[in-house]
């Protein structure tokens, strides 16, 4: 257990010393436009040893359509990713249908990417062992790649964490 003294604290993050550079991509409604997310792409790859940036979240997307590399949101990450930056990538909500019916290969973009490290959420089902995780029924699941080509085809999201019922 840590204590406080004045303004110091003893109590230590999972990233001590990280600094957040925080680029706004929605409007207060929670929308956007693609062009807005490859814009703040394109500001990290400007800025990106002036302020030492070397892991990006990306937590919104679009609908993945057809090949990653004919993807525009898919291309821009996979830039970030050959500059040395790891782009972290959510998988999506995509994963049951709305009548409940599980639904795979809806991993969104950039997550579908191959350059993007994409997470997906968990159900720890209230319980600290492992043994009975499930993923969660919202969170979306692979395999992504050329629908048409299943040699291109990988498992995505490449991990996942709890995401069900945080308190």
């Amino acid at each position: 257990r840590g204590s406080r003294v004045g303004t110091e604290s003893t109590y230590v993050g999972m990233a001590p010393g990280a600094a957040i550079v925080s680029l706004k991509v929605l409007t207060a409604d929670g929308t956007g436009l693609v062009s807005s997310v490859l814009e703040s792409f394109e500001g990290i790859l400007e800025y990106k040893d002036q302020y030492n940036i070397r892991v990006v979240n990306v937590s919104v997307g679009q609908p993945a359509g057809g090949r990653s590399k004919d993807d525009p949101l898919a291309r821009a990450t996979a830039r970030l990713v050959a500059s040395g930056i790891t782009v972290v990538a959510s998988a999506g909500n995509l994963g049951k249908l709305d009548d409940g019916t599980p639904l795979v290969g809806g991993v969104i973009s950039p997550g579908y990417t191959p350059e993007a490290l994409t997470v997906g959420a968990l159900n720890t089902r209230g319980t600290v062992a492992r043994s009975d995780d499930l993923m969660a029924t919202y969170s979306s699941r692979g395999p992504v790649g050329d629908k048409d080509d299943p040699s291109s085809w990988e498992l995505k999201p490449d991990l996942v964490a709890p995401g069900n019922a945080i308190e």
